[in-house]
């Protein structure tokens, strides 16, 4: 548990919005300049004075695991690994390392990984890739009913060709079940790597397929009641594994709904779960994960109104449900309190992008 930022009260420390006042719990303020910032850093102070030696070397290899994951989280897990069996108090902090460091195995960060290899078009060889991940999912559900995929030759399977990934977010989960956001990691890579899986044969998944594009260029594709995306193909053959695919949509619903379970404020698991249901053709419920999310932004934009990431979050739903003046009203506001000059600019080119895109509807 940890004192919320705003209000004091206790939260528990995985939690992303304060459940008493709603402020959000990741936000940097000037909260240690006041004089319950200055009685923090005293029970500090004490507690380090009083602290086993076991417990002094943990924070130290916690702190040389933090030096060397600046070049790879993989390069801190050894020394987060000896930190917890001196002191199981850091096992968050292993937990988010094996987290981070399976990112980076998949290459949702980094820009290496099997995401990039599917998204490589030439002589078709992320298709070829993709129809080796998707042959081992086939053989995943020929060997099990519901529930999160157990480990076994298909899984191992599949784990190698999605470079040890899962199997590390796997060790996040269990170094620290409590967490919500090893759930929500593992689900947004079942979600990334099924999108990418039909990039790969070149179909845009329905979010990515913008506004400005011209859908009469491509074709859409579906199984049952699922629209899995726009083709760019002149000529469309009938997808492969698109059971297979769909399961892989349905694995990260699984995480995502386990990740909401532990911290019911997780605005990002709402919005990515919305994401989910749409490419799994659950129109309605998919509109209603993202209305979820808007009342716990709302109490955080009013207790804090300097809260540039709720404002991000908030325009970004509001564009989904095609409210386009709120989204741009809340970019706009962000801009107010924004320090950095590359998220000016990037809001600023959202705002300019949605205007065109209002103004395009207009003259339709």
């Amino acid at each position: 548990m940890s004192n919320c930022r705003i209000c004091q009260n206790s939260v528990p420390q995985d939690q992303t919005f304060c459940s008493h006042c709603g402020a959000r719990q990741t936000v940097a303020t000037l909260r240690g300049h006041t004089k319950q910032g200055v009685f923090a850093r005293l029970r500090s102070y004490f507690k380090e004075l009083f602290r086993s030696e076991a417990e002094k070397e943990a924070a130290r290899l916690v702190h040389k695991g933090m030096q060397l994951g600046q070049y790879g989280m993989g390069a801190a897990i050894p020394e987060h690994e000896k930190a917890v069996r001196l002191d199981p108090s850091w096992k968050s902090i292993l937990a988010t390392t094996y987290q981070g460091a399976a990112d980076e195995l998949l290459g949702i960060v980094g820009g290496e990984g099997p995401l990039t290899a599917l998204m490589s078009w030439t002589f078709g060889d992320g298709e070829l890739k993709a129809k080796g991940i998707l042959s081992w999912v086939s053989k995943l559900r020929q060997h099990e009913g519901k529930g999160i995929f157990r480990y076994g030759e298909a899984y191992d399977g599949l784990d190698r060709v999605l470079n040890g990934s899962l199997s590390m977010y796997d060790r996040s989960i269990a170094m620290d079940p409590s967490r919500h956001n090893g759930y929500s990691c593992r689900a947004r890579a079942f979600q990334e790597v099924a999108n990418a899986i039909l990039m790969a044969y070149r179909v845009f998944p329905i979010r990515s397929f913008t506004d400005s594009e011209d859908e009469s260029k491509g074709k859409a594709v579906c199984y049952g009641n699922a629209q899995l995306g726009i083709s760019i193909r002149q000529k469309m053959l009938e997808l492969e594994f698109s059971a297979e695919i769909l399961s892989l949509y349905e694995q990260a619903e699984e995480d995502y709904r386990k990740a909401l379970s532990l911290d019911h404020t997780d605005t990002k698991s709402y919005v990515e779960l919305s994401h989910v249901l749409r490419q799994l053709g659950k129109e309605n419920e998919a509109t209603n994960y993202l209305n979820k999310a808007l009342p716990i932004l709302n109490k955080a934009i009013q207790v804090d109104n300097a809260d540039e990431r709720s404002y991000d979050e908030r325009a970004d739903i509001f564009e989904e449900l095609g409210e386009i003046d709120l989204a741009i009203a809340d970019l706009e506001r962000a801009l107010t309190v924004a320090k950095w000059e590359y998220q000016i600019d990037s809001r600023k080119r959202k705002i300019e992008e949605l205007r065109k895109r209002k103004e395009g509807g207009r003259k339709e």
